[in-house]
């Protein structure tokens, strides 16, 4: 494997260690210890981190290394709004162009979302593995409703401002913020846009978008907030 594709690799796994919280606000990234638990050289980790220092995921200090930044409430809440603004276009313009082969896909997506919503036991949050299920499942979900507004630079825009809101959010919150009432209720909430969807509503997309991006938002930025005024364990967010 050259070295683009191992820093490839080695971006995608520290990326993964970032959307699922596993790697805390504050923790140092030390190359020559990463290289070894992911059975590299340095140069790719190297490569990795800068790329996601300049993505804003990494905070460096010269002289002391790179740093996970820790999430900001003001600044994840004005992420949201970025994302309201773009999503709810995206939302639209797929609802306009939606055709079968589309609403397969997020049909597909949703069956494994309502999996991991039934298997959250009531009145629990997600085990680490249902949470880092869910996330992937979640995000492939918008990635695909967002391609379906056939608009390339609004593919690019929104993934980049939804990997940085998913970050930050994930970070604090970890599997605790995936409730077994939450993702029902998604799952609700998906199912009600696929109908939207195979009527090409667009109307009723942009306010469905609206309200499941501020519901989003709300819920996260009051899973913070409570965070910080009762902090759990550590221990409790492997659970």
């Amino acid at each position: 494997m050259d070295q683009v594709s191992l820093a490839q690799r080695v971006y995608e796994q520290l990326h993964q260690r970032l959307r699922s919280g596993r790697l805390r606000p504050g923790t140092r990234l030390v190359n020559r210890t990463l290289a070894a638990e992911l059975g590299t050289s340095t140069i790719p980790v190297r490569e990795a981190i800068g790329r996601l220092v300049s993505e804003g995921l990494l905070d460096f200090t010269p002289g002391a290394g790179a740093f996970v930044r820790a999430p900001d409430p003001n600044e994840l809440g004005e992420l949201y709004d970025v994302r309201e603004a773009l999503e709810v276009m995206a939302a639209v313009q797929a609802a306009r162009f939606a055709n079968d082969h589309l609403l397969g896909d997020l049909q597909a997506i949703c069956a494994r979302l309502r999996q991991v919503a039934a298997a959250i036991p009531p009145g629990q949050h997600a085990s680490r593995p249902q949470f880092e299920r869910w996330l992937e499942d979640e995000e492939e979900f918008h990635t695909r409703l967002v391609a379906g507004s056939h608009n390339r630079w609004l593919v690019k825009v929104v993934k980049e401002i939804r990997v940085i809101a998913q970050v930050f959010a994930a970070q604090k919150a970890a599997p605790r913020l995936l409730t077994h009432a939450l993702a029902e209720a998604t799952v609700r909430q998906h199912d009600a846009f696929l109908v939207i969807l195979a009527e090409r509503d667009m109307e009723q997309a942009t306010r469905w978008m609206t309200a499941h991006i501020r519901s989003g938002r709300d819920s996260v930025l009051r899973h913070l907030s409570a965070s910080d005024r009762n902090p759990t364990p550590t221990k409790q967010d492997d659970d």
